[in-house]
């Protein structure tokens, strides 16, 4: 599979570009993280990769294909999103929220076969809930129903897969264990994209970093040679420094103290 952006651009009606020109391809195993300050566009990015907001100029392609050209099955079959905050209105179960991730596969006057349910429970296995398939979607913890929601677009069966800011209102120890999961789907071939406030998430997925500023630019690079302490001071108005050797194994950010910063 390979993603194909091509020149994006969006603005919100007549007002300004919230980001311009960006281009980049993806093949299976590639992950990108989109970094930028609160309302730089990251989101709105992602929802114009998603085909939930149609871009003022450029093309999105899957393996050639416009997504302009698909319809939202053909496009859901390609592609999986991960919102920022999991609205269910309804009391599903959870086994019945992750299956609604057969609905691509499924036609309107159908349900889901005993293969679908296989598929929701060997995702819901592999995110850790398997367990749960009887408990209540709105009672779970944020942590749980960010892993029933990864389960659920798996549930899909996408080759790519975008995430807003996954990590956003989780705990340390379920921070930690969202990034693990996006690093071993990219083990497993999977395209990931995710959005993210925290350059340490970024440099523990590696692979690549797009930098929106607040003008709409964005560079896009390797992690290593991209999330410079210069960029990242840049980017956050404050005085970022990098710690290397640590026992994480990859770069840390930190402040640099006000006593320091003449050192």
């Amino acid at each position: 599979m390979k993603l194909d952006v091509q020149h994006l651009s969006f603005a919100y009606g007549k007002g300004r570009e919230i980001f311009h020109d960006v281009s980049f391809s993806l093949t299976d195993g590639d992950v990108l993280s989109v970094l930028g300050a609160n309302g730089a566009g990251k989101s709105t990015m992602l929802n114009c990769l998603a085909a939930l907001l149609r871009p003022t100029a450029g093309d999105i392609l899957i393996d050639g294909v416009s997504i302009s050209e698909m319809n939202r099955t053909e496009i859901s079959r390609h592609l999986g999103y991960v919102p920022q905050i999991h609205d269910s209105s309804f009391a599903f179960t959870v086994l019945e929220y992750v299956v609604m991730g057969r609905t691509p596969y499924i036609k309107s006057y159908e349900t889901p076969s005993p293969k679908d349910y296989d598929i929701a429970r060997a995702n819901m296995d592999k995110m850790g809930i398997g367990g749960m398939e009887h408990k209540v979607f709105t009672e779970m913890s944020g942590g749980e129903q960010q892993l029933a929601t990864i389960a659920r677009v798996l549930t899909q069966e996408p080759a790519i897969i975008l995430l807003d800011e996954p990590t956003n209102h989780l705990d340390y120890g379920n921070q930690f264990r969202t990034v693990e999961i996006m690093r071993r789907l990219v083990e497993e071939g999977y395209i990931i994209i995710t959005t993210t406030h925290n350059p340490d998430h970024v440099f523990e997925l590696g692979g690549q970093v797009a930098i929106l500023d607040a003008d709409g630019k964005i560079a896009i690079g390797s992690v290593e040679e991209s999330l410079t302490e210069a960029r990242l001071s840049e980017l956050y108005g404050m005085d970022i420094g990098i710690a290397r050797g640590t026992g994480a194994g990859h770069g840390l950010c930190y402040v640099v103290p006000a006593s320091r910063r003449n050192d």
